[in-house]
């Protein structure tokens, strides 16, 4: 690859689609330019880390926990109508309508596991999806009920 691509992100069903397809690029960087909620997965080095930190068992209670989580917080940001992007890469920049923020996924201690609430015109918050509630994510992107 002679250049960093700059791809938008993906919606996980085209996440899935392009994972599951012969290509070989590999997503260094993605910018998010639209309002949605960015999933955070864990790379095959953090889980590598985190099995030798933690030691096997207790790597899949964490993880097995950390996924039930996120399959809640999936669930309520369906619920919600509230379209879903994942990061696969070691950098993210949230694009908004008169600002840009950039995170360096490791840096910034944005490993797996990990929830972006993003609008255009709020900029991005991360959350815990141990904390998250319908009405933490109605109150940032301003759903009424």
């Amino acid at each position: 690859m002679n250049s960093k691509p700059l791809y938008s992100a993906l919606t996980l069903d085209e996440y899935n689609e392009f994972y599951n397809s012969d290509t070989t690029d590999i997503l260094l960087d993605l910018t998010i330019d639209f309002d949605c909620a960015v999933l955070i997965y864990p790379t095959e080095e953090e889980i590598d880390e985190m099995k030798k930190q933690y030691g096997e068992d207790d790597f899949y209670i964490i993880a097995d926990d950390n996924n039930w989580y996120q399959g809640i917080a999936i669930a309520m940001l369906d619920s919600l109508g509230i379209k879903k992007a994942t990061v696969h890469g070691d950098s993210l920049r949230f694009k908004g309508e008169s600002q840009t923020w950039g995170f360096d996924l490791k840096r910034d201690s944005l490993t797996g596991w990990n929830l972006i609430l993003f609008s255009r015109t709020k900029g991005p918050q991360v959350v815990s999806t141990v904390d998250l509630t319908t009405k933490n994510i109605r109150d940032y992107f301003g759903i009424t009920e």
